[in-house]
């Protein structure tokens, strides 16, 4: 697969990987004194695929996980604005959920999904990003985890797509646009 002009690896792999074992960690105990039966890890699909999966799997904990599917991108490099949840999160059971995406850009997106969980009942929402852009937020959202916080550039590749392409990178990639 060619790579879009301009591009280099901003994390490789290995140290993705090595960052979600410290995270889940921190997630694990973050757990440690509730009843597994009222956590729920919901990711965002589908960039968060394989974020979520690694997480998952480094947490080892007997918990329901899920996927939602919610868009705010489409096509485009720049958010819509317009976020789209295409799931109705009305059967969330859980107490507790654990929000697990890919990347936090403007909050938006979290924003819209964690007020939905709370109208529907749910009594805490953690968040976990692989990639924090922090600097363009400005702190409409703390995560309560996060992998790496990451300068305002366009990422693409470990799930992060430039319109549906080049989810299946192992590393993460960014470029000037």
């Amino acid at each position: 697969m060619k790579l879009p002009p301009n591009s280099c690896v901003l994390f490789d792999s290995q140290t993705i990987l090595s960052r979600i074992l410290e995270i889940a960690e921190k997630v694990r105990k973050s757990y440690a004194s509730c009843n597994l039966g009222e956590i729920e890890m919901v990711w965002l699909a589908e960039g968060a695929r394989p974020f979520a999966g690694a997480l998952f799997k480094a947490m080892n904990l007997d918990i329901k996980v899920r996927p939602i599917k919610v868009s705010s991108y489409g096509k485009s490099l720049e958010s819509s604005g317009d976020v789209k949840v295409y799931d109705s999160l009305d059967d969330i059971k859980a107490k507790r959920v654990l929000l697990v995406d890919d990347i936090l850009d403007t909050g938006l997106t979290a924003k819209t999904v964690i007020a939905k969980l709370k109208s529907n009942g749910v009594e805490e929402v953690k968040t976990c990003f692989l990639l924090n852009k922090a600097e363009k937020n400005k702190g409409c959202l703390n995560p309560d985890f996060e992998c790496f916080e990451i300068p305002d550039k366009y990422v693409f590749g470990f799930g992060l797509d430039i319109a549906g392409e080049y989810r299946d990178l192992p590393d993460i990639m960014v470029f000037d646009y």
